[in-house]
Protein backbone atom coordinates (compact mmCIF):
# COMPACT_ATOMS: atom_id res chain seq x y z
CA UNK A 1 0.00 0.00 0.00
CA UNK A 2 1.22 3.57 -0.76
CA UNK A 3 0.19 7.31 0.65
CA UNK A 4 -0.86 8.01 4.04
CA UNK A 5 -2.72 4.56 4.87
CA UNK A 6 0.38 2.28 3.65
CA UNK A 7 2.51 4.89 6.01
CA UNK A 8 -0.51 4.05 8.66
CA UNK A 9 0.09 0.40 8.26
CA UNK A 10 3.59 0.27 8.19
CA UNK A 11 4.10 1.89 11.55
CA UNK A 12 1.16 0.09 13.24
CA UNK A 13 1.93 -3.29 12.30
CA UNK A 14 5.40 -3.50 10.49
CA UNK A 15 9.21 -3.01 12.34
CA UNK A 16 9.31 0.72 11.53
CA UNK A 17 9.98 3.50 14.03
CA UNK A 18 7.24 5.68 14.75
CA UNK A 19 9.87 8.56 15.00
CA UNK A 20 12.83 9.46 12.51
CA UNK A 21 15.36 12.10 14.02
CA UNK A 22 17.76 13.53 11.25
CA UNK A 23 20.82 15.60 12.51
CA UNK A 24 21.79 17.99 10.32
CA UNK A 25 25.66 18.76 10.91
CA UNK A 26 26.48 21.20 8.17
CA UNK A 27 27.82 21.17 4.86
CA UNK A 28 26.94 21.89 1.29
CA UNK A 29 24.34 20.33 -0.79
CA UNK A 30 25.04 18.40 -3.90
CA UNK A 31 23.17 15.81 -5.19
CA UNK A 32 23.37 12.88 -2.54
CA UNK A 33 21.01 10.38 -0.92
CA UNK A 34 19.93 10.16 2.54
CA UNK A 35 19.72 6.35 3.42
CA UNK A 36 20.31 5.39 7.09
CA UNK A 37 22.31 7.09 9.48
CA UNK A 38 23.44 10.17 8.25
CA UNK A 39 26.07 11.83 10.25
CA UNK A 40 27.47 14.63 8.37
CA UNK A 41 26.17 16.40 5.23
CA UNK A 42 23.21 18.73 4.67
CA UNK A 43 19.89 17.06 4.86
CA UNK A 44 16.87 18.31 3.17
CA UNK A 45 13.46 17.55 3.67
CA UNK A 46 10.57 18.50 2.04
CA UNK A 47 8.19 20.45 5.00
CA UNK A 48 4.56 21.08 4.77
CA UNK A 49 3.99 24.72 4.19
CA UNK A 50 3.08 26.63 7.29
CA UNK A 51 -0.34 27.96 6.80
CA UNK A 52 0.54 31.69 7.89
CA UNK A 53 -3.65 32.36 7.46
CA UNK A 54 -4.57 30.17 10.20
CA UNK A 55 -1.04 31.34 12.47
CA UNK A 56 -1.94 35.04 11.40
CA UNK A 57 -5.80 34.89 12.71
CA UNK A 58 -4.79 33.06 15.94
CA UNK A 59 -3.41 36.32 17.92
CA UNK A 60 -5.84 38.69 16.62
CA UNK A 61 -9.14 36.16 17.57
CA UNK A 62 -7.16 35.62 21.10
CA UNK A 63 -6.58 39.21 21.80
CA UNK A 64 -10.60 40.37 21.09
CA UNK A 65 -11.82 37.38 23.05
CA UNK A 66 -9.29 38.69 26.30
CA UNK A 67 -10.67 41.97 25.81
CA UNK A 68 -14.50 40.70 25.52
CA UNK A 69 -13.58 38.56 28.61
CA UNK A 70 -12.41 42.03 30.48
CA UNK A 71 -14.98 44.02 29.09
CA UNK A 72 -17.57 41.22 30.95
CA UNK A 73 -16.23 41.60 33.99
CA UNK A 74 -15.76 44.62 34.27
CA UNK A 75 -20.13 45.34 33.45
CA UNK A 76 -20.67 42.48 36.14
CA UNK A 77 -19.21 44.20 38.72
CA UNK A 78 -20.44 48.14 38.01
CA UNK A 79 -23.10 47.70 40.46
CA UNK A 80 -20.57 47.23 43.67
CA UNK A 81 -19.60 49.88 45.66
CA UNK A 82 -15.91 48.86 45.58
CA UNK A 83 -14.28 47.30 42.93
CA UNK A 84 -13.54 43.16 43.40
CA UNK A 85 -11.86 40.77 42.14
CA UNK A 86 -13.26 41.13 38.86
CA UNK A 87 -11.20 44.40 38.20
CA UNK A 88 -8.16 42.50 38.66
CA UNK A 89 -8.78 39.56 36.90
CA UNK A 90 -10.13 42.24 33.91
CA UNK A 91 -6.73 44.12 34.01
CA UNK A 92 -4.39 41.04 34.15
CA UNK A 93 -6.46 39.87 30.65
CA UNK A 94 -6.12 43.22 29.54
CA UNK A 95 -1.97 43.37 29.63
CA UNK A 96 -2.15 39.78 28.06
CA UNK A 97 -4.59 40.83 25.43
CA UNK A 98 -2.03 44.37 24.88
CA UNK A 99 0.92 41.83 24.98
CA UNK A 100 -0.31 39.87 22.56
CA UNK A 101 -1.75 42.55 20.20
CA UNK A 102 1.98 43.81 19.95
CA UNK A 103 3.34 40.52 19.48
CA UNK A 104 1.02 40.24 16.10
CA UNK A 105 2.05 43.65 14.66
CA UNK A 106 6.04 42.69 15.20
CA UNK A 107 4.87 39.23 13.57
CA UNK A 108 3.08 40.64 10.65
CA UNK A 109 5.76 43.85 10.04
CA UNK A 110 8.25 40.79 9.99
CA UNK A 111 5.87 38.60 7.44
CA UNK A 112 6.10 41.70 5.10
CA UNK A 113 9.35 42.04 4.86
CA UNK A 114 9.95 45.23 7.21
CA UNK A 115 13.34 45.07 8.63
CA UNK A 116 16.27 47.62 9.28
CA UNK A 117 19.25 47.92 7.50
CA UNK A 118 20.85 46.97 11.39
CA UNK A 119 18.73 43.84 11.55
CA UNK A 120 19.66 43.01 7.87
CA UNK A 121 23.67 43.21 8.90
CA UNK A 122 23.39 41.12 11.18
CA UNK A 123 21.08 38.21 9.57
CA UNK A 124 23.79 38.68 6.91
CA UNK A 125 26.93 38.53 9.57
CA UNK A 126 25.08 35.20 11.43
CA UNK A 127 24.56 33.90 7.51
CA UNK A 128 28.37 34.48 6.73
CA UNK A 129 29.50 32.35 9.78
CA UNK A 130 27.26 29.66 9.34
CA UNK A 131 28.51 29.15 5.84
CA UNK A 132 31.94 30.15 6.67
CA UNK A 133 32.01 26.50 8.99
CA UNK A 134 29.96 24.94 6.00
CA UNK A 135 32.19 25.64 3.03
CA UNK A 136 35.42 24.90 5.73
CA UNK A 137 34.52 21.24 6.32
CA UNK A 138 33.59 20.67 2.53
CA UNK A 139 36.46 21.95 1.31
CA UNK A 140 38.15 19.20 3.75
CA UNK A 141 35.96 16.47 2.96
CA UNK A 142 36.59 16.90 -0.47
CA UNK A 143 40.42 16.87 0.32
CA UNK A 144 40.96 19.71 -2.58
CA UNK A 145 43.87 21.15 -0.58
CA UNK A 146 45.50 17.78 0.26
CA UNK A 147 48.06 18.17 -0.95
CA UNK A 148 47.39 20.70 -3.55
CA UNK A 149 44.11 21.73 -5.69
CA UNK A 150 44.31 20.67 -9.01
CA UNK A 151 44.94 23.44 -11.13
CA UNK A 152 42.22 23.50 -13.54
CA UNK A 153 42.25 25.95 -16.10
CA UNK A 154 39.46 27.46 -18.00
CA UNK A 155 38.92 30.17 -21.32
CA UNK A 156 36.04 32.59 -22.47
CA UNK A 157 33.34 30.68 -23.71
CA UNK A 158 31.97 30.72 -27.40
CA UNK A 159 30.96 34.04 -28.29
CA UNK A 160 27.55 32.92 -29.30
CA UNK A 161 26.74 32.46 -25.40
CA UNK A 162 27.82 35.70 -24.39
CA UNK A 163 26.48 38.77 -24.22
CA UNK A 164 28.22 42.09 -26.17
CA UNK A 165 31.27 43.20 -23.84
CA UNK A 166 29.71 46.86 -24.52
CA UNK A 167 26.71 45.49 -21.81
CA UNK A 168 29.18 43.37 -19.69
CA UNK A 169 31.46 46.55 -18.82
CA UNK A 170 28.65 48.81 -18.06
CA UNK A 171 29.58 51.23 -21.01
CA UNK A 172 33.41 51.41 -19.57
CA UNK A 173 34.60 49.70 -22.09
CA UNK A 174 37.11 47.65 -20.61
CA UNK A 175 37.44 44.33 -22.03
CA UNK A 176 39.20 42.30 -18.99
CA UNK A 177 41.23 38.80 -19.22
CA UNK A 178 39.16 36.33 -18.22
CA UNK A 179 41.46 33.34 -18.76
CA UNK A 180 42.80 31.55 -15.18
CA UNK A 181 42.82 28.59 -13.52
CA UNK A 182 41.27 27.28 -10.11
CA UNK A 183 42.99 29.45 -7.73
CA UNK A 184 42.30 32.47 -9.19
CA UNK A 185 38.37 32.47 -9.59
CA UNK A 186 37.88 35.23 -7.24
CA UNK A 187 40.33 37.91 -9.33
CA UNK A 188 39.04 37.11 -12.27
CA UNK A 189 35.39 37.36 -11.11
CA UNK A 190 36.35 40.57 -9.86
CA UNK A 191 37.57 41.75 -13.52
CA UNK A 192 33.92 41.55 -14.47
CA UNK A 193 32.43 44.88 -13.97
CA UNK A 194 29.24 43.40 -13.80
CA UNK A 195 29.78 40.76 -11.11
CA UNK A 196 27.84 38.53 -13.58
CA UNK A 197 29.59 34.79 -14.51
CA UNK A 198 28.57 31.56 -15.43
CA UNK A 199 31.14 28.60 -15.68
CA UNK A 200 30.62 25.74 -18.32
CA UNK A 201 32.74 22.68 -18.21
CA UNK A 202 32.11 18.65 -19.46
CA UNK A 203 30.71 16.36 -16.65
CA UNK A 204 33.31 15.86 -13.91
CA UNK A 205 35.27 19.23 -15.04
CA UNK A 206 35.16 20.44 -11.18
CA UNK A 207 32.28 23.42 -11.91
CA UNK A 208 31.32 22.38 -8.29
CA UNK A 209 34.66 22.36 -6.48
CA UNK A 210 35.34 25.62 -8.49
CA UNK A 211 32.29 26.94 -6.83
CA UNK A 212 32.60 25.96 -3.35
CA UNK A 213 36.21 27.67 -3.72
CA UNK A 214 34.43 30.72 -5.17
CA UNK A 215 31.94 30.86 -2.33
CA UNK A 216 34.50 30.27 0.63
CA UNK A 217 36.99 32.60 -0.72
CA UNK A 218 34.36 35.40 -1.22
CA UNK A 219 33.14 34.98 2.18
CA UNK A 220 36.16 37.62 3.29
CA UNK A 221 33.85 40.01 2.18
CA UNK A 222 30.53 41.12 0.63
CA UNK A 223 27.98 40.32 -0.06
CA UNK A 224 27.85 36.90 1.17
CA UNK A 225 28.44 33.92 -0.88
CA UNK A 226 25.41 31.30 -0.45
CA UNK A 227 25.84 28.05 -2.90
CA UNK A 228 22.11 27.04 -4.43
CA UNK A 229 22.06 23.86 -5.77
CA UNK A 230 19.67 24.21 -8.60
CA UNK A 231 18.81 20.48 -8.63
CA UNK A 232 16.18 20.57 -6.13
CA UNK A 233 14.46 23.21 -7.94
CA UNK A 234 11.80 22.67 -9.81
CA UNK A 235 10.59 25.97 -12.38
CA UNK A 236 7.27 24.40 -12.83
CA UNK A 237 6.36 24.61 -8.58
CA UNK A 238 7.90 27.53 -7.84
CA UNK A 239 10.10 30.55 -8.66
CA UNK A 240 13.52 30.80 -8.47
CA UNK A 241 13.79 33.71 -6.00
CA UNK A 242 10.97 32.23 -3.94
CA UNK A 243 12.66 28.84 -3.98
CA UNK A 244 15.89 30.15 -2.99
CA UNK A 245 14.69 32.61 0.05
CA UNK A 246 12.59 29.12 1.23
CA UNK A 247 15.93 27.38 0.76
CA UNK A 248 18.21 30.08 3.38
CA UNK A 249 15.22 29.92 5.68
CA UNK A 250 15.36 25.48 5.67
CA UNK A 251 18.85 25.48 6.34
CA UNK A 252 19.46 27.97 8.36
CA UNK A 253 16.63 28.30 11.26
CA UNK A 254 18.97 30.63 13.40
CA UNK A 255 17.52 33.67 11.00
CA UNK A 256 14.57 33.74 13.22
CA UNK A 257 12.49 31.68 15.48
CA UNK A 258 9.70 31.78 13.01
CA UNK A 259 9.07 30.06 9.37
CA UNK A 260 7.62 33.01 8.00
CA UNK A 261 9.22 35.50 9.00
CA UNK A 262 12.76 33.22 7.99
CA UNK A 263 11.80 33.47 4.84
CA UNK A 264 10.92 37.08 4.90
CA UNK A 265 14.55 37.85 5.98
CA UNK A 266 15.90 36.22 3.49
CA UNK A 267 13.82 37.16 0.70
CA UNK A 268 15.35 40.65 2.31
CA UNK A 269 18.70 39.85 1.98
CA UNK A 270 18.33 38.35 -1.41
CA UNK A 271 15.94 41.21 -2.92
CA UNK A 272 18.89 44.08 -1.21
CA UNK A 273 21.76 42.68 -2.52
CA UNK A 274 23.10 41.02 0.97
CA UNK A 275 23.49 37.72 -0.67
CA UNK A 276 25.20 36.87 -3.78
CA UNK A 277 23.90 33.69 -5.42
CA UNK A 278 26.07 30.75 -6.37
CA UNK A 279 23.75 28.58 -8.29
CA UNK A 280 25.39 25.19 -9.04
CA UNK A 281 24.30 23.11 -11.63
CA UNK A 282 21.70 24.60 -14.02
CA UNK A 283 22.29 21.05 -16.27
CA UNK A 284 20.12 19.25 -13.46
CA UNK A 285 17.00 21.38 -14.02
CA UNK A 286 14.70 19.32 -15.95
CA UNK A 287 15.51 19.51 -19.28
CA UNK A 288 12.07 20.47 -20.56
CA UNK A 289 11.73 23.72 -18.60
CA UNK A 290 15.67 24.87 -19.00
CA UNK A 291 14.75 26.91 -21.62
CA UNK A 292 12.12 28.85 -19.63
CA UNK A 293 13.47 28.81 -16.53
CA UNK A 294 16.98 31.11 -17.91
CA UNK A 295 14.42 33.24 -19.57
CA UNK A 296 12.52 33.69 -16.13
CA UNK A 297 16.41 33.78 -14.60
CA UNK A 298 16.75 36.52 -16.58
CA UNK A 299 14.29 38.90 -16.51
CA UNK A 300 14.11 38.66 -12.75
CA UNK A 301 17.76 40.31 -12.88
CA UNK A 302 17.76 44.10 -11.84
CA UNK A 303 20.89 46.29 -12.95
CA UNK A 304 23.12 45.89 -9.83
CA UNK A 305 22.36 41.92 -9.58
CA UNK A 306 25.50 40.00 -8.88
CA UNK A 307 25.65 35.73 -9.39
CA UNK A 308 27.66 33.17 -10.38
CA UNK A 309 26.14 30.21 -12.20
CA UNK A 310 27.63 26.78 -13.29
CA UNK A 311 26.45 24.26 -15.79
CA UNK A 312 27.30 21.44 -18.52
CA UNK A 313 28.13 22.93 -22.06
CA UNK A 314 25.82 21.76 -23.69
CA UNK A 315 22.66 22.20 -21.15
CA UNK A 316 23.28 26.01 -21.88
CA UNK A 317 24.41 26.50 -25.09
CA UNK A 318 20.90 24.77 -25.81
CA UNK A 319 18.95 26.68 -23.08
CA UNK A 320 20.72 29.76 -24.89
CA UNK A 321 19.94 28.28 -28.47
CA UNK A 322 16.04 28.52 -27.45
CA UNK A 323 16.04 31.23 -25.68
CA UNK A 324 18.69 34.56 -25.13
CA UNK A 325 21.92 35.08 -23.66
CA UNK A 326 22.12 36.12 -20.15
CA UNK A 327 22.28 40.30 -19.91
CA UNK A 328 26.03 41.78 -19.00
CA UNK A 329 26.83 37.95 -18.53
CA UNK A 330 30.34 37.00 -19.38
CA UNK A 331 31.07 32.96 -20.04
CA UNK A 332 34.15 31.05 -19.41
CA UNK A 333 34.56 27.07 -20.21
CA UNK A 334 36.35 25.15 -17.84
CA UNK A 335 39.64 22.91 -20.00
CA UNK A 336 40.23 19.27 -19.67
CA UNK A 337 42.99 18.49 -18.12
CA UNK A 338 46.68 17.74 -19.89
CA UNK A 339 49.87 15.28 -19.07
CA UNK A 340 51.54 18.33 -17.46
CA UNK A 341 48.55 18.93 -14.80
CA UNK A 342 49.01 15.49 -14.11
CA UNK A 343 52.10 14.91 -13.48
CA UNK A 344 51.94 18.12 -11.03
CA UNK A 345 49.28 16.48 -8.87
CA UNK A 346 49.34 12.29 -9.15
CA UNK A 347 52.95 12.00 -7.98
CA UNK A 348 52.35 13.98 -5.19
CA UNK A 349 49.13 11.87 -3.48
CA UNK A 350 51.16 8.61 -3.27
CA UNK A 351 54.20 7.57 -1.51
CA UNK A 352 57.42 7.69 -2.85
CA UNK A 353 58.62 3.92 -3.26
CA UNK A 354 62.92 3.18 -4.24
CA UNK A 355 63.52 1.89 -7.43
CA UNK A 356 66.90 1.17 -9.72
CA UNK A 357 66.36 4.31 -10.70
CA UNK A 358 66.46 6.23 -7.70
CA UNK A 359 63.13 7.08 -5.56
CA UNK A 360 59.91 7.04 -7.44
CA UNK A 361 55.87 6.90 -7.11
CA UNK A 362 53.41 4.48 -8.62
CA UNK A 363 52.38 7.09 -10.93
CA UNK A 364 55.81 8.32 -12.34
CA UNK A 365 56.18 5.25 -14.54
CA UNK A 366 52.83 5.86 -15.73
CA UNK A 367 53.08 9.64 -16.69
CA UNK A 368 56.07 8.95 -18.64
CA UNK A 369 53.61 6.98 -20.35
CA UNK A 370 50.92 9.49 -21.20
CA UNK A 371 53.63 11.42 -23.22
CA UNK A 372 53.57 9.02 -25.93
CA UNK A 373 51.01 8.89 -28.92
CA UNK A 374 49.93 4.77 -29.03
CA UNK A 375 46.53 4.08 -28.39
CA UNK A 376 46.26 2.87 -25.01
CA UNK A 377 48.30 6.11 -24.17
CA UNK A 378 45.60 7.90 -25.71
CA UNK A 379 43.07 6.16 -23.64
CA UNK A 380 44.29 7.13 -20.23
CA UNK A 381 44.85 10.80 -21.08
CA UNK A 382 41.06 10.63 -22.03
CA UNK A 383 39.96 8.87 -19.17
CA UNK A 384 42.20 10.95 -16.98
CA UNK A 385 41.12 14.40 -18.39
CA UNK A 386 38.39 15.56 -15.70
CA UNK A 387 39.19 16.37 -12.32
CA UNK A 388 36.27 13.67 -11.51
CA UNK A 389 38.31 10.46 -12.89
CA UNK A 390 41.62 12.02 -11.24
CA UNK A 391 40.10 11.77 -7.99
CA UNK A 392 38.54 8.40 -8.63
CA UNK A 393 42.34 7.35 -9.78
CA UNK A 394 44.02 9.05 -6.71
CA UNK A 395 41.43 6.96 -4.66
CA UNK A 396 41.62 3.36 -6.20
CA UNK A 397 45.84 3.84 -6.17
CA UNK A 398 47.31 6.56 -4.35
CA UNK A 399 45.08 6.17 -1.36
CA UNK A 400 45.93 2.30 -1.97
CA UNK A 401 48.55 -0.43 -2.29
CA UNK A 402 47.44 -1.12 -6.03
CA UNK A 403 49.77 -0.26 -9.33
CA UNK A 404 48.11 2.09 -11.86
CA UNK A 405 50.34 0.49 -14.36
CA UNK A 406 47.54 -1.79 -15.23
CA UNK A 407 45.66 0.74 -16.63
CA UNK A 408 48.06 0.91 -19.90
CA UNK A 409 46.74 -2.82 -20.20
CA UNK A 410 44.98 -3.12 -23.79
CA UNK A 411 43.21 -6.38 -22.92
CA UNK A 412 41.61 -5.35 -19.97
CA UNK A 413 40.72 -1.55 -20.96
CA UNK A 414 40.19 -1.60 -24.65
CA UNK A 415 39.02 2.09 -24.61
CA UNK A 416 38.78 5.28 -22.04
CA UNK A 417 35.20 4.35 -21.29
CA UNK A 418 36.68 0.58 -19.28
CA UNK A 419 39.04 2.47 -17.75
CA UNK A 420 36.39 4.92 -16.39
CA UNK A 421 33.88 2.21 -15.59
CA UNK A 422 36.91 0.59 -13.74
CA UNK A 423 37.41 3.48 -11.59
CA UNK A 424 34.20 3.89 -10.65
CA UNK A 425 33.79 0.47 -9.76
CA UNK A 426 36.76 0.41 -7.47
CA UNK A 427 36.00 3.82 -5.64
CA UNK A 428 33.77 2.04 -3.24
CA UNK A 429 36.06 -0.42 -2.26
CA UNK A 430 38.56 1.64 -1.60
CA UNK A 431 36.93 4.11 0.48
CA UNK A 432 34.52 1.47 2.56
CA UNK A 433 37.95 -0.31 2.70
CA UNK A 434 39.56 1.71 5.40
CA UNK A 435 39.36 2.05 8.56
CA UNK A 436 36.65 4.17 8.99
CA UNK A 437 35.57 5.39 12.41
CA UNK A 438 31.89 5.65 11.71
CA UNK A 439 31.24 2.86 8.92
CA UNK A 440 28.33 0.64 9.74
CA UNK A 441 28.42 -0.46 5.85
CA UNK A 442 30.33 -2.96 4.20
CA UNK A 443 31.88 -2.25 1.00
CA UNK A 444 29.82 -4.95 -0.91
CA UNK A 445 26.35 -3.68 0.92
CA UNK A 446 27.14 0.29 -0.16
CA UNK A 447 27.77 -0.97 -3.75
CA UNK A 448 24.36 -1.97 -3.71
CA UNK A 449 22.62 -0.12 -2.60
CA UNK A 450 24.03 2.89 -4.44
CA UNK A 451 23.71 0.76 -7.53
CA UNK A 452 20.04 1.03 -6.74
CA UNK A 453 19.96 4.72 -6.03
CA UNK A 454 21.70 5.61 -9.62
CA UNK A 455 18.84 3.48 -11.49
CA UNK A 456 16.26 5.40 -9.99
CA UNK A 457 17.88 8.30 -10.34
CA UNK A 458 18.80 7.50 -13.78
CA UNK A 459 14.80 7.10 -14.08
CA UNK A 460 13.80 10.35 -13.22
CA UNK A 461 13.09 9.53 -9.71
CA UNK A 462 15.45 12.48 -8.36
CA UNK A 463 12.62 14.51 -6.58
CA UNK A 464 10.40 11.89 -5.14
CA UNK A 465 12.76 10.66 -2.67
CA UNK A 466 10.75 13.91 -0.34
CA UNK A 467 10.35 11.33 2.41
CA UNK A 468 14.22 10.58 3.35
CA UNK A 469 15.05 13.98 1.55
CA UNK A 470 18.52 14.45 -0.43
CA UNK A 471 22.02 14.48 1.55
CA UNK A 472 25.03 15.23 0.37
CA UNK A 473 27.86 12.83 2.40
CA UNK A 474 31.11 12.16 2.70
CA UNK A 475 32.42 8.28 2.00
CA UNK A 476 32.24 6.62 4.89
CA UNK A 477 29.22 7.09 6.58
CA UNK A 478 26.27 4.70 5.69
CA UNK A 479 24.75 5.77 2.29
CA UNK A 480 27.27 7.83 -0.01
CA UNK A 481 26.55 9.35 -3.44
CA UNK A 482 29.67 10.15 -5.89
CA UNK A 483 28.50 13.35 -7.67
CA UNK A 484 29.44 13.89 -11.52
CA UNK A 485 29.31 17.18 -11.35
Amino acid sequence: MRGPRGQWFARRFGRVPHTVVNRMDGGYVENLIQAGAIHGGVHFHVHRPESPQIHGLLRPVAVLFLALAAVALIVSDLGRRRPGPAWTVAACLLVVAAYLGVAHVRARRGRRGVFSERQLDIAATQLAGRLRTMYDREERLSRVHDPIPLRVRWSEGDPELVDHWENISRDSGQIPDIEGEFAEINEVYKRIPSRRLVVLGPPGGGKSALALRFARQALKGSPVPVIFPLASWDPRQQGLWQWAAALVSDRHPSLAARGAQRRAIAQALLETGRILPVLDGFDEIPTVTQATALAEFNASLGRDACFVLTSRSTAFEQAVAQSDVLTATAVVELERLTVDQLAEYLPRTSRKVKSGEGTLTTWDPVLARLGEEDGQARHVRRALSTPLMVGLARAAYSDTRADPMELLDPRQFPDSSAIEAHLFDRFIPSVYGGALADRTWEAEQAGIWLRFLARHVRAGGRRSWSGGGWTRRHPGGSAGWLSCR
